[in-house]
């Protein structure tokens, strides 16, 4: 049986000045009247993307075939398949940036460069791989844990003694430059 996909190029900025680009990026909908603003949502929810300021689609192309995820109906309150690997990519390390105080500041290295990258794969593929290093020891820095249950969380932070709930938001209040008015 035939369901209803879409190809479509995007563009998402994030608020922390990043960016990040797609083409021809296929999505399973639930039908062909979702409209862009439902595409955008969808991409951001799936790919868990933070921060994100503007999404925009374009050349966007309805396709109808084979799902290769399930039904393609949306997942309850937006939840993530547990199967779903995670990818935060609105968090760029730059080199010599502390990233946890306590821990040594990584350096980044190259691991693949984009000219390599060239020689290596297919025509018209280009990409670059950077790695962190560990300054004390010049070991490549991994991640070793990826924690998103929220009260696992607040057990980790709890046990480190660090604070587990996010602060209070502070009341609003008016604009500094009205009170140098008048």
């Amino acid at each position: 049986m035939l369901d209803q996909r879409v190809e479509f190029d995007f563009e998402i900025t994030f608020t922390n000045g990043g960016g990040l680009q797609g083409q021809a990026f296929r999505l399973d909908v639930p039908d062909a009247d979702v409209t862009d603003a439902w595409i955008a949502d969808a991409l951001v929810r799936d790919l868990r993307l933070l921060m994100v300021a503007d999404v925009r689609i374009t050349n966007r192309r309805d396709i109808q075939e084979t799902h290769k995820r399930g039904s393609g109906a949306a997942e309850p309150d937006g939840a993530a398949s547990a199967a779903r690997r995670l990818v935060d990519l609105s968090h760029p390390i730059e080199d010599g940036m502390t990233t946890y105080p306590g821990l040594p500041v990584p350096e980044i290295q190259p691991f693949l460069t984009r000219e390599t990258s060239v020689e290596r794969y297919a025509p018209g593929v280009t990409f670059a791989i950077d790695v962190l290093a560990c300054p004390r020891c010049d070991g490549r820095m991994r991640v070793l844990a990826y924690i998103s249950d929220p009260d696992v969380t607040a057990k980790v932070l709890d046990h480190l003694g660090l604070p587990s709930a996010p602060p209070r938001l502070a009341p609003p209040r008016d604009p500094p430059q009205l009170a140098f008015a008048g």
